[in-house]
């Protein structure tokens, strides 16, 4: 008896730590042997390994690219096509450390975003708690624990993956400085802006709709900065300096490059598509069906919502359309319900700091929503990661108002609404990991539309290590460098494994119709792609002298016609420690080469 009221006495901090179990779990399972590796995961490896070989002094002075083909004018006034519009890079940093405590491996560098990402759940029930009971609280933080969106996400390295963290603590911390009856609001104003650099480091779209966010909802309880409540004004000017600070690396490449990347941030504001062909009725309509389409994902996990669309007066609507159409409609109700339902709340919420939770919420939906209309017809799933945890707490206020119904059974069906959802989600997680343990060995496995990262297939790392160990052994048998091509979503991840474990590379043209004698040969492509058109040039040159299947990959070894082999050794590459660009593109400094005034 004495237990089970301990329990009872206990059974939200018991429960709190079962959904915080559940969501290390879900993250860390077999996230090194699954690990998501591809093109720009590769990339941004290589940054951060070189400055483990060399020191911190090989960091950039820039993040990842936000766009591309941004064209700005140049010192004569003619038009430049520069690719190469930057963020900050707050995230390598973030990455340097991970792979200082974890280990110069792909794996090491990543696990402190992992982490975080975990952390995300645990202050995402304290954000929650600023408006919902602790039972609402914690069933939405056990939906967003198991929410397979935010799971993919969570398991490997990726700039934008980080933005459910520092836009929840962005959130929270403004939710603070507007409470008068908070203790330290100064400092959560500090960290505000703290929050907001960092998330405006993560993603273009951040660095426009956080600072807009931030504004209007200052701007929208401004009576409560003023007066005998205003902020002493250290505080702002610590915020600011710090802001500034965590700016000065991307400051910094700007003076070295006569503003460069700030002219192709204004540029990307500015410049209008020529390939935009659709009215705005059209753009918002796809809007809509966007956000109900991955709002269905973020709170089921089910990847089969669809609703139609209209070019002109024609409403379109393929098979694809048609099968998830009921799927697509229930979400479309979710989203109108959430709408309805925070209306009714605020219309009746008397509390200041709920009411101030109902005002930033609705803030941070309308301003992302607004902002994605132009952009309806281009939309990549990562750019709900800037606004998922909002999908939840509008979900949340629908079961608010049921917990709040006089029906009799009004609690029971909140919680079973929740119970399902996290149900939901952990059968997909589980057909996810599924696929995952498979692909390695499976060639014939096959996978639903995957609306999250785009996947035609699974390739976790550990079949790359599996293809690059069988290499680097020919290598190792024939002592002949390797020319590696596969299809543009993994080669250059191969390519990076390789030079990290020291195989030589050369290059050669993708048809070999110039190659060398002294090589070994390789191509790598997805068991399921049409094999025979891919290689159909390859083969006028060379003949294939093996295949080897690794799952859902395939490598051929291929040995080059001797009409077109010549005995010149080819030219091994070389890893090049600064940094080369190309002409239209902007440099990226290194603080290292800011010192030695470079």
């Amino acid at each position: 008896m004495e237990l089970f009221d301990f329990l009872k006495q206990k059974r939200i901090y018991i429960v709190g730590c079962i959904i915080f179990c559940l969501a290390l779990f879900v993250r860390f399972f077999h996230v090194g042997d699954w690990l998501h590796y591809e093109l720009d995961q590769a990339r941004d490896f290589r940054i951060i390994h070189a400055a483990i070989e060399y020191g911190p002094g090989d960091l950039p002075l820039q993040g990842p690219k936000a766009a591309g083909n941004v064209v700005i004018p140049d010192e004569n006034g003619n038009l430049t096509d520069k690719t190469t519009l930057r963020l900050g890079p707050l995230f390598y940093y973030i990455e340097y450390v991970s792979a200082l405590l974890f280990g110069a491996t792909p794996l090491g560098a990543v696990i402190l975003i992992v982490i975080l990402s975990t952390l995300t759940v645990p202050l995402f029930y304290v954000f929650a708690r600023r408006f919902f009971t602790q039972s609402i609280a914690l069933g939405l933080s056990a939906i967003m624990a198991s929410s397979l969106f935010f799971v993919t996400y969570s398991r490997f390295g990726w700039n934008p993956n980080l933005m459910p963290f520092f836009m929840l603590l962005f959130g929270y911390s403004l939710l603070r400085v507007t409470d008068i009856h908070s203790t330290w609001r100064g400092w959560w104003l500090v960290s505000a802006a703290c929050a907001l650099a960092f998330v405006g480091h993560m993603h273009f779209l951040a660095f426009i709709a956080a600072p807009l966010i931030g504004i209007a909802y200052l701007l929208w309880s401004w009576k409560r900065l003023v007066g005998p409540h205003r902020i002493a004004l250290r505080f702002w000017c610590m915020a600011c300096v710090l802001f500034v600070f965590l700016q000065a690396p991307l400051i910094i490449n700007d003076i070295k490059t006569h503003g460069e990347n700030t002219k192709a941030f204004i540029a990307a504001l500015t410049q209008k598509s020529s390939k935009d062909t659709h009215t705005l009725p059209e753009k918002i309509i796809r809007n809509i069906g966007n956000h109900a389409k991955y709002y269905w994902i973020i709170v089921t996990g089910d990847q089969r919502a669809e609703l139609p669309t209209i070019k002109g007066h024609d409403i379109k609507c393929d098979q694809v359309c048609r099968d998830g159409l009921a799927r697509g409609g229930v979400a479309l109700i979710m989203i109108i319900a959430g709408i309805v339902a925070w209306a009714l709340l605020y219309q009746r919420e008397t509390d200041t700091r709920r009411r101030d939770f109902l005002r930033l919420t609705i803030l941070w939906a309308g301003i992302v929503f607004a902002l994605y209309i132009p952009l309806a017809y281009a939309m990549a799933p990562r750019f709900f990661l800037l606004h998922g945890v909002v999908a939840l707490i509008f979900f949340g206020f629908v079961v608010q108002l049921r917990f709040e119904s006089a029906h009799r059974y009004s609690r029971a069906i909140g919680y079973a609404i929740i119970i399902l959802s996290v149900i939901s989600n952990l059968i997909y997680i589980a057909q996810d990991f599924a696929q995952r343990a498979r692909a390695a060995t499976d060639e014939h496995l096959r996978i639903q539309t995957d609306y999250i990262l785009k996947e035609k297939t699974r390739m976790p790392f550990e079949q790359m290590v599996a293809i690059v160990d069988y290499i680097a052994q020919r290598h190792k048998e024939t002592g002949m460098p390797v020319w590696l091509h596969g299809q543009p979503e993994f080669k250059r991840a191969l390519w990076e494994r390789l030079d990290t474990a020291g195989v030589p590379r050369f290059s050669a043209p993708v048809d070999l119709k110039h190659a060398f004698k002294h090589g070994l040969y390789f191509v790598v492509i997805r068991s399921q792609s049409d094999h025979d058109a891919y290689l159909r040039k390859v083969k006028e040159n060379a003949d294939i002298l093996q295949r080897r299947t690794f799952g859902t990959l395939t490598l051929y070894e291929l040995v080059p016609h001797s009409d077109v082999a010549i005995a010149k050794k080819p030219e091994i590459y070389v890893k090049q420690r600064d940094p080369h660009f190309s002409s239209s593109a902007q440099k990226r400094y290194l603080w290292r080469q800011i010192f030695e005034n470079k």
